[in-house]
């Protein structure tokens, strides 16, 4: 029987690219969320913001012993779920090369494409988490001005990694992820008509990908929270000065060698 690999892969490639763009914007939808409001009431909360280099440094162990505490559980289910995609991905190929007619084939590939793509989206929504402790420690605070600046990027670090948690947790991941694995399944149904393969595909895809939502470990996301309660002046910088943008530009009569000229004038 004559082997449909790359009509398959015809099929599959408009399919693809929404996919991917898909993934991009789950992964981009945390930071684009975020947004600071600088205002008069802002202003007045960071107001004292660092001023106590006593209570800075405290506040730098305080953010490295929760960072410290919860960076081994998000390596852990990162290295977990990465292995599990691996696994899933090499043994999905390895069936579709050896398989002996197209329906297996067929359910083969797009076992393999589903469990790559869970495992590229893993790779690149990297948790901010990981690495975070190797990070601080490596910013230097031997003045009271390098600890302020420390602090600032040691705030930054929690509440990114409590912000990608709430994304992960989230309905709108849960619901993407689910979608996806409805979106194969049927196409596995449909297209080439592997019932039973879709139901398996479909109940084992669900699970696998609710599970490693469920198990996203959620602790930094309430250690930030914590931290917010017990700090007012929590996320503020050194200062608020915002230095409004304005931008000025004129034409102007010049003095050239061959005569007169129009000149440009920019400020910013």
């Amino acid at each position: 029987m004559a082997r449909r690999g790359p009509a398959i892969l015809a099929i599959l490639a408009p399919l693809v690219r929404p996919v991917l763009l898909w993934a991009l914007l789950l992964i981009a939808t945390p930071g684009l969320a975020r947004g600071q409001d600088v205002g008069a009431d802002e202003t007045a909360r960071c107001a004292d913001f660092g001023l106590d280099d006593a209570e800075v440094t405290t506040r730098l162990h305080d953010i490295r012993a929760r960072i410290e505490h919860h960076e081994p559980d998000m390596r852990h289910w990162l290295t977990a779920f990465a292995v599990l995609h691996g696994a899933l991905l090499g043994g999905e190929l390895v069936l579709g090369f050896t398989a002996s007619s197209d329906g297996p084939r067929n359910e083969a590939i797009l076992g393999a494409i589903s469990s790559g793509l869970g495992l590229a989206t893993l790779l690149v929504s990297f948790p901010p988490l990981i690495g975070a402790g190797g990070t601080l420690d490596a910013i230097p605070e031997a003045t009271p001005e390098e600890r302020v600046a420390k602090l600032v990027r040691a705030e930054r670090l929690l509440r990114q990694s409590a912000d990608a948690v709430s994304f992960v947790r989230g309905p709108v991941a849960s619901l993407l992820s689910t979608g996806y694995v409805i979106v194969m399944a049927s196409l596995l149904a449909t297209v080439f008509q592997r019932t039973t393969g879709a139901y398996v595909l479909a109940a084992g895809g669900v699970v696998l990908g609710q599970g490693r939502l469920l198990l996203h470990p959620d602790g930094i996301m309430h250690e930030w929270r914590r931290y917010r309660f017990q700090h007012a002046d929590a996320g503020c910088a050194p200062t608020l000065s915002v230095a409004t943008a304005a931008i000025a530009w004129q034409l102007m009569p010049t003095a050239m060698p061959g005569g007169a000229g129009l000149g440009f004038s920019l400020t910013f």
